[in-house]
Formats: structure tokens, C-alpha cells, sequence
């Protein structure tokens, strides 16, 4: 019905427009070398020509058979005929005019060029296929959207040819800051700076980035353009105040904002307020220095605007080679840690380790309240719910659970991570056993590199065979960037995002020959219920996944299926992830491995607040399955005090691996000496949304108890590498 209507729209713009083009373009009336009548006779001639040749297509094809030019070459000869016509039509009706182009009519057709460009380039990424992308160009609702671009042309360049050169000249400043200002530089410096968190490149985005940009300038120009008299004084006020307000905001008021994981962020209401009061205060000043001046208005205006314009852009231009040379290094198809082995066990003896992040205690304890038996499934496992952690977020939560080395930001990142490896023997070890290693994580810096590149699933280089980038997405994404840069704190929680949040955006399809690892619980669990578990020739296997677990933000049912974020709660998450890892441990049951799996079922880290202080206590989840337990007996709940560093020592004993004596305890041969046991948490501070610091907390008795936990002056900076 859609396209009837458009069809029939399209065939009375045609009937009336060639008509009223013919009647101006061949009358005797002066009317024709008039401006606007002159665009506005090409238009509709275009329209006119457009449609004859459109219904001698259709009849020719038969309907909506796309055919290639070499099956037939009167397809080919027709759009010839189709692109020359309207080349003809514009050079004529400028010929009639005898006289020179204006800039809006040189303009109309750049817009008009670049309009079709883009068309055929959406149509060549949607169909793979020129032929097809071109056929698209051709249908009538293409031609529709032109002529709303021309329309939009004409309009401005009625009322511009009513303003004087400075009333455009100060227009155009403070429409370039408000674009500048607020859709440009702070989604560009944040990518730039922050590039190899995304799992785009700039080359891939740059000209849909280009584009939207065109857009917005286009709509806003349109909107000061419908403004008359006083109301586009009163429009160029309100976009260059707020635009002063936004710099000043993103420059020198955010500070280092918390880094962006799904978490609402915890400002204080007196913090945001103290905000928004500072929006205020300069609204107020910027608003009395326009008055106080008015004789000098459009100067204050024209240089302010093009001063900030001009720093802005020169920063965010001088990034660009820094992350060319960054990209350049392949970091998003090099080095990294795929899903080989994902979906198979080993089939003598398996180890797997599942990191389920941010999955504390108290999740655990929420979910019994409404399913008793929720941890019926765990039958030959042992529950230590009196478990710490050492740091309180992922990083370096993880590579210290897998080598026990602290780290507190003293040194690159990857530096910390290979030597603490290289110090750790454990993996070596277990290689020496037989052992193939899988590491299953997001972020293959967090796996030193001496183990990373023996891991079954390291791949040195892949390629993407396939990949859709949205424009939609991109456009979305940019919002909400630059938003969260540039707005009050009481704005901010309404554009918050993660990394993965912005990539899921902009790469709406990607192909690999060697799909990288995402640690997308939905996705891991649909192919696990879709392709099983498989028997592979290995005999020995350990397999480290982490996967997002409780961690915000909450989009997985309970069913493991995908949910809109806040339309579930976040139990539901917390009982998703759990089922996850309940149908693995079935399907190792179906295969028949899995009494002689250990199994050891985790979190990075439990609760993890944005606060200046702890003010309840945080524990992750600690199940442990050896191999060849009773799986008769139902789930014991142990009451060892026992810490994150325990995880190796504990593997180490199954396996008689030799292991330092500071590293922790074998949580199996406790024998009470645990309860004597000082365990330590470094509490990371967050003060105003800033990560600052670390705090050393001593845990004296049980750390369920939140008494027992006792925040010490010691406190670890965090130094120059963060």
C-alpha cells in the first residue's frame, strides 16, 4: 500500500509539474528568468523526465525483475538515456536563464549529486550488487527526496537574498560552533582517544560520520531559516549560549568521567545540582554580556563562535594521525583470542573455569528467596560464599585471579600482564600435563602474551569476510557520546553507554573466518543451545570463559534471551547467567565427561560501587566441582574464609602443581587455619564518577560480616598508566 501511494504521488508531482514546467520553460513570459521559478522549473522537469523514462523501465523489465547489463544491453541503454535527459534538462533551463549561476543554485546541485552518491552507495551496501543499487537510484521515491533537497535549497535561498552579508555571516558562525560544539569534537575526541575500545575503525566510519554531519547542519539550517525577524535573534542566542555552556562543560567540568561499564552512575543530588546551578550562573552572564553590548552583538558573536570553532577542530584534527597509526597496527584483527574450542570439551579430562562478572553473593541469596532449589543443578559442588576479592572491577581483577601479581597502575598494562605471566608457573605447568589452555576473554590483554599465543584458541591474524555498518547506528551512537560529554551531570544518565553498547551499534553484522570471542551471554548461550557441546580429539583441556555475567547493562531473560534494556529486572540477568552455565554442565553430563571435569564457577568480583567509601561488604560467587566428586551428594555451603587468590592454589592441589606459599590456600585442606587468615580487598575510590585511587580494606573474621571489614589509611594512587 506504501508504494501504491508514493506511485500515485509521484505520477500527480509529474502530471502537474511538467505541465507548469512546460508552460514556464517555453511560455513568452518574463516569469521564467526569475530565480526561483527558474530552480523551480528545472525541478519539476526533472520530475517530469524522471517519470516518463521510469514507466518505459517498468514496462521494459516486467515489473521488478532486477536484470545485470550483460543479460540484457537495452537496460543498460535506457539508463544512458535516463542520465543524459536530465543532464539536458538542467543545461537548458540554465541556458534559458542567460545569465549566471547564484551559489545556491551551484549548491542545490552539489547537494542534489551528493544525495544520489549516497543512495547508490546504500543501495550497493544493501544488495551487493551495482546493477541493483543503480535500479534503486531510478525508482521514483529516490527522486522524491531530491527534490525535497533542491526544495529546502530554494527556500533558504529566498530568505537569504533578504538578509544582509552580516546577519548571514554571524549565522553561519554560531550554526558551525553549535555543530562543532556539539555533534563534532566530542564524540571525535573521544573516539580518538579511546580507539582501541571500540571494535570499529575510523576508516570504516568516517563516511557516515561525514554524513550525519551534513544532515544535522542541513536541519538545523532549515529550522533558523523558518525562524522570522526577532525569533532568529532570539534562536542564534539560545544555540551559541548553549554551545559555550557545552564547551566549558566537556573542557573543564567532567573532569575524568567513570569509565563507561553499564553501571547508572552515583552522582550525589547535591553534586548535580551544584552542576546544573553552574549552567545557570554562565546562561546568566552570557545573557547580560549580550545585552550589555548590543552595539557590538554580531561581533561578539561571529568571533567567539569562530575562535572556540577553530580550537576545537584543531584538536580533534590533530588525534587523527596518532589513531591512523594506532589502526594501522591491526589491533582489531590481529592478536586476539577467538572462539575456537568454545563449543568442545576434551575427552579424557576437562577443567573450566567460568568468570561470571560482577556476580556477588547477595544475587545468589536474592534468587533463593524466589527459587529455593535454584541451586539444585550444583549437586557434587562446594559453595564458599565467605569469598573476597582482591580489586573491586575487572581490571586487574582477572589477571590477578590467573597469576596472584597486584597491580595498581604503576606500569603500561601490558607490561604488568606479561611479566606477572612470566612469573606465574601455573600455566606452564599445567602445559607440561598435557593441558591444552583456552582463554575465552573479551580483552586479550589481560592474558600475558607468553600464554596467550600457546592458547588453542589464539589467533595471530584473522580477517572479516563480512560486515554491515549502520548509518542509523552511527547516528545514534555519536548522540549519545556526545551528549554524556557535554551535558550537565543531571542530563549525563540519560546517555550513558559502554563500549560494547557503541560497537553493537555502528557493526550491526560482522563476519569473521576466525570469529573473534565477545563475552555476549545471549549469543554464547543461543549457540550453545543451538550447535552443543562437541568431543574433541584432545584429551586434556582447560578453559577459561568470562563472560558478562551480572554485570550491567541488564538484556538477558532468564530464558538466555535477548530483553530491551529496562524492561527486565536485574534478577532476571542474575538467573540468565546461572541457567547459561546450567546447560553447559547438562550438555557435559550428555557427553559423559563430566565427572572427571573440575568445574569452578566464579565472578571478577561481587558488587562493585561508585563511591568514595565501601558501606556494605562485597563478595563474589565461589562454586568448585573436582573432578570425580560425589555427585550424589547435593551442594555443600562451606564456611572457609576464602579469597580470590585461593582459585590457583586450590587448582594447583588437585593437580599436584608446586605453588608459592603467599599465594593462598588450597580452600579443600583448610583444616580451620583459614580462620586466622587476614584478607585484604583494594577498594577502588570513585569520587564525583573519577576512579582516583585504591583503598586497602582488612578483613578480620567473616567477610559476610560487614563489621569485620576495616577500612585502613593505606591507599594506593592509582600513577601515571591509568
Amino acid at each position: 500500500m506504501s508504494e501504491l501511494i508514493m506511485l500515485v504521488m509521484i505520477l500527480l508531482l509529474s502530471i502537474f509539474g511538467g505541465t507548469v514546467a512546460t508552460i514556464i520553460l517555453f511560455g513568452k513570459s518574463e516569469k521564467r528568468d526569475t530565480r526561483i521559478k527558474m530552480i523551480l522549473t528545472w525541478i519539476l522537469n526533472c520530475y517530469f523526465e524522471f517519470w516518463i523514462l521510469n514507466c518505459f523501465r517498468f514496462v521494459l523489465l516486467k515489473g521488478n525483475i532486477i536484470l545485470s547489463y550483460a543479460q540484457d544491453g537495452f537496460v543498460l541503454f535506457f539508463d544512458i538515456i535516463l542520465m543524459i535527459g536530465s543532464i539536458f534538462i538542467l543545461y537548458y533551463c540554465y541556458k534559458a536563464k542567460k545569465r549566471k549561476s547564484s551559489l545556491f543554485e551551484v549548491i542545490s546541485i552539489i547537494c542534489l549529486v551528493i544525495y544520489y552518491i549516497v543512495v547508490l552507495l546504500l543501495g550497493i551496501l544493501r544488495y551487493e550488487n551495482v546493477n541493483a543499487a543503480i535500479y534503486d537510484v531510478l525508482l521514483p521515491k529516490s527522486h522524491l527526496f531530491g527534490g525535497v533537497i533542491l526544495f529546502v535549497c530554494q527556500y533558504m535561498m529566498t530568505y537569504t537574498n533578504n538578509s544582509s552579508k552580516s546577519e548571514i555571516k554571524v549565522a553561519v558562525a554560531v550554526l558551525s560552533l553549535f555543530i562543532v560544539t556539539v555533534f563534532i569534537y566530542p564524540g571525535m575526541e573521544t573516539y580518538l582517544t579511546n580507539v582501541d575500545e571500540f571494535s570499529f575503525s575510523l576508516k570504516q566510519i568516517w563516511y557516515w560520520y561525514i554524513l550525519f554531519i551534513l544532515l544535522v547542519s542541513v536541519g538545523v539550517s532549515i529550522i533558523y531559516f523558518l525562524f522570522m525577524g526577532k525569533l532568529k535573534e532570539i534562536f542564534l542566542f539560545m544555540l551559541w549560549s548553549f554551545s559555550i555552556c557545552a564547551y566549558i562543560q566537556g573542557m573543564f567540568l567532567n573532569g575524568k568521567l567513570f569509565l563507561m561499564d553499564g553501571k547508572e552512575a552515583e552522582w550525589s543530588v547535591g553534586f548535580k545540582l551544584g552542576n546544573f546551578m553552574i549552567w545557570v550562573l554562565l546562561l546568566g552572564v552570557l545573557y547580560f554580556a549580550y545585552r550589555l553590548i548590543s552595539a557590538k552583538r554580531k561581533e561578539l558573536l561571529v568571533y567567539s563562535s569562530a575562535v572556540l570553532c577553530i580550537m576545537q577542530l584543531v584538536a580533534g584534527i590533530s588525534l587523527i594521525p596518532s589513531c591512523l597509526s594506532q589502526e594501522s597496527k591491526g589491533l582489531s584483527t590481529n592478536d586476539y583470542l577467538s572462539t575456537e574450542g568454545l563449543y568442545e570439551v576434551a575427552k579424557e579430562e576437562n577443567i573450566i573455569m567460568f568468570v561470571l562478572d560482577t556476580y556477588d553473593v547477595d544475587y545468589v541469596n536474592e534468587i533463593l528467596t524466589q527459587k529455593p532449589d535454584f541451586l539444585e543443578p550444583l549437586n557434587g559442588f562446594t559453595y564458599f560464599p565467605d569469598t573476597v576479592s582482591q580489586f573491586s572491577r575487572t581490571f586487574p581483577s582477572v589477571p590477578y585471579m590467573l597469576t596472584e601479581e597486584l597491580h595498581f597502575y604503576e606500569k603500561p598494562l601490558n607490561e604488568y600482564v606479561d611479566e606477572a605471566f612470566e612469573k606465574c608457573s601455573f600455566w606452564e605447568q599445567m602445559k607440561e600435563q598435557g593441558y591444552q589452555l583456552y582463554f575465552f576473554e573479551e580483552d586479550e590483554n589481560y592474558i600475558g602474551e607468553s600464554i596467550r599465543v600457546i592458547a588453542g584458541n589464539y589467533a595471530k591474524e584473522g580477517h572479516v569476510i563480512k560486515e554491515r555498518i549502520s548509518f542509523k547506528g552511527c547516528a545514534e551512537a555519536i548522540v549519545r557520546i556526545n551528549n554524556y560529554r557535554i551535558l550537565p551531570y543531571a542530563l549525563k544518565e540519560y546517555y550513558m553507554y559502554t563500549s560494547g553498547i557503541i560497537s553493537d551499534l555502528v557493526v550491526k553484522e560482522r563476519e569473521w573466518d576466525m570469529p573473534a570471542f565477545v563475552a555476549n551471554d545471549i549469543e554464547v548461550f543461543e549457540q550453545f543451545k543451538k550447535n552443543k557441546l562437541q568431543i574433541s580429539d584432545e584429551s586434556k583441556a582447560l578453559r577459561f570463559i568470562h563472560l558478562n555475567g551480572a554485570h550491567a547493562p541488564y538484556t538477558m531473560a532468564e530464558d538466555g534471551t535477548k530483553a530491551e534494556e529496562g524492561t527486565i529486572s536485574p534478577i532476571s540477568q542474575y538467573i540468565g547467567s546461572m541457567n547459561l552455565v546450567y546447560n553447559y554442565l547438562e550438555m557435559l553430563q550428555q557427553l559423559g565427561v563430566y565427572e572427571n571435569s573440575t568445574i569452578v564457577i566464579t565472578a571478577d568480583h561481587g558488587e562493585n560501587y561508585v563511591t568514595t567509601h565501601l558501606e556494605q561488604n562485597t563478595n563474589p560467587i565461589l562454586f568448585i566441582k573436582p573432578a570425580g566428586a560425589d555427585l550424589e551428594k547435593e551442594l555443600i555451603v562451606s564456611d572457609v574464609y576464602a579469597s580470590q587468590n585461593d582459585i590457583i592454589p586450590t587448582l594447583s592441589g588437585m593437580y599436584e602443581i608446586e605453588y608459592a606459599k603467599d599465594w593462598g590456600i588450597n580452600l579443600f585442606l583448610a583444616q580451620d587455619a583459614d580462620k586466622s587468615r587476614v584478607r585484604y580487598h583494594y577498594y577502588t575510590v570513585v569520587e564525583n564518577g573519577i576512579q582516583t585511587k585504591a583503598r586497602t580494606y582488612e578483613i578480620n573474621g567473616s567477610s559476610l560480616d560487614f563489621n569485620n571489614w576495616n577500612a585502613t589509611d593505606e591507599y594506593h594512587e592509582f600513577g601515571e598508566y591509568y
